[in-house]
């Protein structure tokens, strides 16, 4: 009885330990955190984008290129008419476009970008309408960015409280890498520019929170992906520092190792002697 009991709470704690660890590596994987409750079919639609279909358009109605591209994709594409109407913008605006084996979000790229319109996910649906009604606040979107592993550590100077004197200490500088997304970004779309965007930084959790579009905010997560892969494809891994040969991943350059210590053979008046009498 013993036995069984003892072979039961072993069991118990392996499942524990492997859900625990699957947890840690998920959320370690997720490369941001919306702020508010997502929509059941929003990753549904963010995979559709991704998939790669074709337009062939020629002097056809916006409101029928859209039809045809819903029809394809499976998915729900709207146009925000009143928006659009409010602006003056025609849906059924003539479109000529060929773009073949290309996925639906550099389709809708290219076909709205010359009718100076953009398009969200939002509410379950991809929505389609003008720059001014995407970018206003009720249609921003909030995130949180771990990006530790993407920030420069800098040397800081702290006050010892016991002695009065000063001591060092580090600090993350996040501004190299805020200035690289707001200049690489949508780059007029930000409050340091007047935009309606905004980036803050939270030391305190070693995030980025970010409030943009939905479309600024597939760039800027294809953007830190990328980050990421430069420094693993150098041997770099989360913390900053260099990984031994053993533990690189396969494929990957070695990195150069640290020449501050020679590994050289010892001169032979460094090797003690041993005298016999």
């Amino acid at each position: 009885m013993l036995a069984k009991t003892a072979w039961a709470a072993a069991l118990f704690l392996l499942v524990l330990l492997a859900a625990f660890r699957a947890l840690s590596m998920t959320a370690a994987a997720q490369t941001s955190f919306r702020l508010v409750n997502i929509h059941p079919d929003t990753e549904r639609l963010e995979a559709a984008l991704r998939r790669r279909g074709s337009l062939d358009a020629v002097e056809t109605p916006l409101r029928d290129v859209v039809a045809q591209l819903k029809t394809q994709f499976q998915v729900p594409i709207l146009l925000a008419e009143k928006s659009l109407t409010d602006s003056g913008v025609n849906v059924d605006t003539p479109v000529t476009r060929q773009l073949h084996a290309m996925p639906l979000e550099s389709i809708l790229t290219l076909m709205l970008d010359e009718l100076e319109l953009d398009y969200m996910v939002h509410e379950g649906v991809i929505l389609i309408s003008t720059p001014e009604d995407i970018e206003s606040p009720d249609r921003m979107e909030t995130r949180v960015y771990p990006v530790k592993d993407l920030v420069v550590v800098r040397a800081a100077r702290r006050r010892a409280v016991s002695s009065g004197g000063g001591a060092q200490g580090e600090r993350l500088d996040f501004t190299q890498l805020v200035d690289l997304i707001e200049t690489t970004i949508a780059p007029e779309s930000w409050s340091s520019v007047g935009g309606p965007g905004a980036i803050s930084v939270f030391d305190n959790a070693e995030a980025i929170v970010v409030s943009t579009t939905c479309r600024s905010h597939r760039e800027i997560e294809g953007l830190l992906a990328t980050l990421r892969k430069v420094k693993g494809l150098q041997g770099i891994d989360s913390t900053g520092s260099r990984l031994n040969p053993g533990q690189r991943i396969k494929g990957r350059p070695i990195a150069v190792p640290d020449k501050r210590f020679t590994t050289s053979s010892p001169a032979s008046w460094q090797v003690p002697q041993l005298h016999q009498p």
